[in-house]
């Protein structure tokens, strides 16, 4: 599968009924956040619906942890891709997101000395998501859900 338009996706049709999966630099500096990578999946209906209807999903990594980690070893894209097969191609928008930044900190998503980890998950990256794929955010209760993992206890 091609890698998301880092450009924006407006307009353009992902390219397989498995949706569109890349990595996506979101940066955190206007915040006070030095940002990592981030992953993307665009289900295939992206461009036949709405844009501004489309739900979100941001996953969280929980430390030890990378964004990547979710699409592999938690098989996010996979699943994504089976239930948009088992919906006619709509499914949510799926982010993941390294909360911990390039230094790896445990931010426990807080502004704090690691970074500004909190404001970069409620002001970066959702309006990130609204000014390149023109989804609606709503943060009194649009169709948005964050799903944190959490390493297993020792």
């Amino acid at each position: 599968m091609p890698p998301a338009d880092q450009a924006g996706l407006h307009g353009r049709a992902p390219v397989s009924a498995a949706g569109e999966f890349g990595p996506v630099f979101i940066p955190g500096a206007s915040v006070g956040f030095e940002a990592s990578m981030s992953y993307l999946w665009i289900p295939p209906d992206f461009n036949r619906v709405p844009h501004a209807d489309i739900p979100v999903i941001v996953t969280l990594t929980g430390l030890p942890g990378r964004a990547q980690d979710w699409a592999v070893a938690g098989g996010a894209v996979a699943a994504s891709t089976a239930w948009a097969r088992s919906h006619g191609g709509s499914a949510p928008v799926v982010l993941m997101v390294d909360e911990h930044g390039l230094a790896n900190h445990d931010t426990e998503c807080l502004n704090s000395r690691e970074g500004h980890a909190f404001s970069y998950l409620t002001e970066v990256v959702p309006w990130y998501l609204v000014d390149r794929l023109g989804i609606r955010y709503d943060p009194a209760g649009g169709a948005w859900s964050a799903s944190p993992r959490e390493a297993p206890a020792p």
